[in-house]
C-alpha cells in the first residue's frame, strides 16, 4: 500500500532495513529503510539487494553482470581500526534468489 503511494509500478516492492554503517560511504546508514525493486533494470552504480538462496542478504553498489556473474563492491567495516576497506565481489548468478535496486531510501 505505502509503495502505491509513492507511484512506483513494481507490486513486488518490499522494503529492508540496513543493519550497519557499510555503505556509508554512499549515503545509506544503519536503520536506514531501503525500498528495492525486483522487477526495475539494474545500472551501473545502483544500490543492489542480493539474496541468496541460502537466504544471507546483503547490500552492495552494482557494477556489472554478464550471464553468470554478477559484479559488485562494498566496504568492510574494520572496528579495531574505525575504517573502512573497499572491494570487490563477484557473486554466482546460480546462487542468488533476489535482487533488484534500491529505488527509494528512507533515512532516520
Amino acid at each position: 500500500y505505502a509503495l502505491k503511494l509513492f507511484g512506483y509500478p513494481d507490486p513486488d516492492c518490499f522494503a529492508v532495513v540496513v543493519a550497519d554503517d557499510s555503505l556509508n560511504k554512499v549515503g545509506i546508514s544503519k536503520g536506514n529503510v531501503c525500498i528495492v525493486s525486483p522487477h526495475t533494470l539494474l545500472k551501473n552504480e545502483d544500490i543492489v539487494f542480493v539474496r541468496s538462496k541460502d537466504r544471507q542478504a546483503t547490500l552492495k553498489l552494482f557494477q556489472k553482470e554478464d550471464s553468470e556473474w554478477v559484479y559488485v563492491n562494498g566496504w568492510f567495516i574494520d572496528q579495531s581500526l574505525n575504517a573502512s576497506q573497499y572491494y570487490e565481489e563477484q557473486i554466482k548468478k546460480s546462487t542468488i534468489d533476489v535482487m533488484g535496486p534500491v529505488v527509494f531510501i528512507k533515512r532516520r
